[in-house]
C-alpha cells in the first residue's frame, strides 16, 4: 500500500508540473510568419534584427508549416519547459532526428544512425516574443560556426533544401527560462 501511495504521489506531482506548462500557439505562428518574412527579404530586416550581415544574404523561399513537425516541436518545447532543461537531446537521450522520424516524417537512414543526432532543430529559451527568439537565433552570438543562422535562413546547401517547418513554444512559470521555443526545419 505504501509503494502504491508513493507512485500515486509521483503521478500527481507530474500532473501538477505539466499543468503549469502551456503551449503558446499564437507565438509559434508569429515565429513562422516573422522567419518567413526575413527569409524572403533578409536585407530589409538587418536593422530590426540587429545583424548587419543580413544585407549580404540572398532571399530564400518561405517555409511551409508541416503538421508532423509542428506536433514534434510542440512536444519538445513542452518537454523542456515542464522538465526544466534546455538541450538538443531530451532526457531519454534522443535528438530531434529520431523524434521526427518516429512521428512519421520520413528521414534518410543516414540521419538516424546516432539517436542523439540533430540536423533540423534550433532552440531558444528565455525570450518573451517570437521576434526576440528568432533574432537571437539569427544573431547566434557566441556560436561558431553560426549553425542556427545557417539553419533558419538556409545558408548551406543541406539546409537550403529544407522546405518544411514546425515551431513549438511552451511556457512554464516554474522553469528556469519561462519560455522555450523549438524550431524544426527539415526536408523529406
Amino acid at each position: 500500500m505504501k509503494r502504491f501511495l508513493c507512485i500515486l504521489c509521483a503521478l500527481v506531482s507530474l500532473s501538477v508540473a505539466q499543468a503549469q506548462t502551456s503551449l503558446d500557439k499564437n507565438m509559434a505562428a508569429e515565429a513562422i510568419r516573422y522567419l518567413n518574412a526575413i527569409r524572403q527579404d533578409p536585407p530589409a530586416y538587418a536593422d530590426s534584427v540587429g545583424f548587419p550581415g543580413l544585407r549580404r544574404i540572398q532571399a530564400m523561399p518561405a517555409l511551409k508549416k508541416h503538421d508532423i513537425l509542428m506536433t514534434v516541436a510542440e512536444e519538445k518545447a513542452r518537454d523542456m519547459a515542464s522538465q526544466n532543461y534546455f538541450s538538443h537531446v531530451n532526457k531519454k537521450g534522443e535528438g530531434i532526428n529520431i523524434m521526427i522520424h518516429r512521428a512519421g516524417y520520413t528521414l534518410p537512414e543516414s540521419q538516424l544512425k546516432d539517436k542523439k543526432a540533430n540536423a533540423f532543430e534550433s532552440l531558444s529559451a528565455g525570450s518573451e516574443t517570437a521576434q526576440e527568439h528568432i533574432n537571437t537565433l539569427i544573431i547566434d552570438e557566441g556560436v561558431s560556426p553560426a549553425f542556427h543562422r545557417m539553419h533558419l535562413l538556409g545558408l548551406e546547401s543541406f539546409w537550403a533544401r529544407c522546405t518544411d517547418i514546425g515551431v513549438g513554444v511552451a511556457y512554464d512559470p516554474a522553469s528556469t527560462y519561462g519560455y522555450y521555443m523549438c524550431i524544426i526545419i527539415a526536408w523529406q
